[in-house]
């Protein structure tokens, strides 16, 4: 038979041993003298109480109601021996290993925004409150018994009140070291939060604090101004990226005066093949200009979720990323560079042919309009009309000059480029342009010309000159307004007795020549 005390710890009766009482009074005087001079003792004690109440409490069960000894030295051993953690001034302090239990599931109400549930769950799993909240968000939103669970759980879920609770939460052990730091870091909040409400520390933190605020608000004025321009311009490039890839791909059209400068669906392929020198097919340009925006997109991406998360993401990760992306934007930019110079040297030279169209003598009205258009489909017009080996575009302009003179003169240049001068001359001299000239004065012009597609396109354009005297009446017809480029319509005063000195190469000879231009645009050629 043994003796048994009634004793109230934490707000519990408990039936104690004797021997057990003095055991549990010595450890707890011991803890007493341990934290004499430590700040925040008596709420260290209180929380210390509070965990042996809740160990003697689990160690009784249902079965049993009296506390032995053998119960209190387990529960003192649990929490650790105050002895054990009193701070040495003397000697330096050791590393202090931080164990930890298992996890409780809590609401924490003083970090959370509504219940503390989501928190309490981001304790329990030990992950980021954030996402919790996310997902507890994203099931109470689109899930019919989101909310119910949520009140639920409120409602079961116990409150983390005391330390020993928070602890518990974090799956941190109630040892006396831990409820020690836990209490004093707590105190020194509290303490804090008086210190501030003190009247001078009050109108100095008002001050301070409407500053910072000040400083807030014009920070994120000025960031806010800096997102907008930003993606204002990354919305404008992507379009303008968006519309040239539509263009290029015949899912856009471009209409200039009613004609579609952009290539028809079908003729994309064969379109560009004809712009870029021979041995560049679309697909190089096509992998260059994606490898080209490579670190624009990344770095969209990167702003884009920085702006969605607002936390900083992995650094070793991202910054491979930029440093891949940047790469390969610059195998893009050299690519492009390359293409582009080879582009360039096939335009190098330029050849300028200039023939006389005969017209009938004696003309006294002249009547200047345009042919229709040619082209594969009449729904969709097309700047670029393909044939079997020919291509016809409408590049062509047209000049009236009225003149001083007696006689209607029609002059038609030819232009190409090349990467030599006698290739430029060969692709002059195989444009094909035909002006159709009536006995009554009316010139119907072709609106395009025609060249093999053999040669590619190097900027052949034809640019027609009708020289009407002032004396000869003109007219425009309507359908000119097809042409590509406007009808120009301007006086010129005739140069009589002027000279002009030409240089002509052609396939490597040389030809000096004198041209002596009078009213009659009689041309006198001296040959050297």
């Amino acid at each position: 038979m043994n003796k048994t005390l009634n004793i109230e710890l934490a707000g519990l009766l408990f039936h104690v041993e004797e021997r057990a009482h003095a055991q549990l009074q010595t450890y707890l005087d011991s803890i007493s003298a341990a934290l004499a001079h430590t700040e925040g003792k008596d709420e260290i004690i209180q929380e210390v109480e509070a965990r042996m109440a809740e160990l003697l409490r689990d160690a009784l069960g249902e079965g049993r109601q009296v506390v032995a000894a053998h119960d209190v030295t387990a529960a003192c051993e649990q929490i650790g021996s105050p002895a054990d953690f009193v701070e040495d001034e003397e000697a330096p302090a050791e590393p202090r290993v931080k164990t930890s239990g298992n996890r409780r599931l809590f609401r924490d109400p003083e970090n959370g925004h509504v219940g503390g549930v989501a928190t309490g769950f981001a304790h329990y799993f030990d992950a980021d409150p954030v996402w919790t909240r996310v997902i507890a968000l994203i099931i109470i939103l689109f899930t019919g018994i989101g909310l119910p669970i949520y009140l639920v759980f409120w409602a079961i879920t116990p409150r983390a009140e005391s330390v020993a609770d928070r602890m518990a939460m974090r799956g941190e052990r109630a040892t006396f070291e831990n409820i020690k730091s836990r209490v004093q870091s707590e105190y020194e909040r509290v303490e804090g939060h008086l210190r501030q409400q003190r009247p001078g520390h009050r109108l100095t933190t008002f001050v301070r604090e409407f500053f910072l605020a000040l400083g807030k608000v014009v920070s994120w004025f000025f960031r806010g101004l800096g997102w907008v321009i930003l993606l204002s311009l990354v919305v404008s490039l992507f379009s303008l990226a968006f519309g040239v890839f539509a263009l290029l791909t015949g899912w856009g059209d471009v209409v200039i005066d009613g004609i579609n400068v952009g290539p028809a669906p079908d003729t994309v392929t064969r379109w560009m093949e004809m712009v870029l020198p021979r041995g560049i097919s679309a697909g190089h340009l096509w992998l260059t200009g994606l490898a080209f925006c490579a670190l624009p997109l990344v770095l969209f991406a990167w702003l884009l979720l920085r702006l969605i998360f607002k936390s900083p993401m992995n650094a070793t990760g991202t910054r491979a990323g930029f440093v891949t992306a940047s790469v390969i934007t610059v195998c893009g930019l050299i690519g492009g560079g390359i293409i582009a110079g080879k582009t360039a040297l096939e335009f190098r030279e330029e050849t300028k042919m200039k023939e006389a169209i005969a017209l009938p003598e004696g003309i006294e009205r002249v009547e200047l309009r345009a042919a229709p258009y040619r082209q594969s489909d009449a729904a969709t017009a097309s700047f670029w009309v393909f044939s079997a080996d020919q291509v016809s575009v409408p590049l062509v302009s047209v000049e009236v000059l009225r003149t001083e003179g007696e006689e209607v003169e029609m002059w038609v240049e030819k232009r190409a480029r090349g990467i030599h001068k006698p290739l430029s001359f060969q692709r002059a001299d195989r444009i094909r342009y035909t002006p159709e000239i009536a006995p009554d004065g009316t010139i119907t012009l072709p609106s395009d010309i025609t060249f093999p597609a053999a040669d590619l396109y190097r900027g052949q354009f034809v640019e027609v000159t009708v020289m009407v005297p002032n004396s000869v009446a003109f007219e425009q017809d309507a359908s000119l307004e097809q042409l590509l480029h406007e009808v120009r319509v301007s006086e010129r005063e005739d140069a009589a007795g002027e000279a002009v000195d030409l240089t002509i190469a052609a396939f490597g000879d040389t030809l000096r020549a004198t041209l002596d231009v009078d009213a009659d645009l009689n041309l006198e050629i001296d040959e050297e």
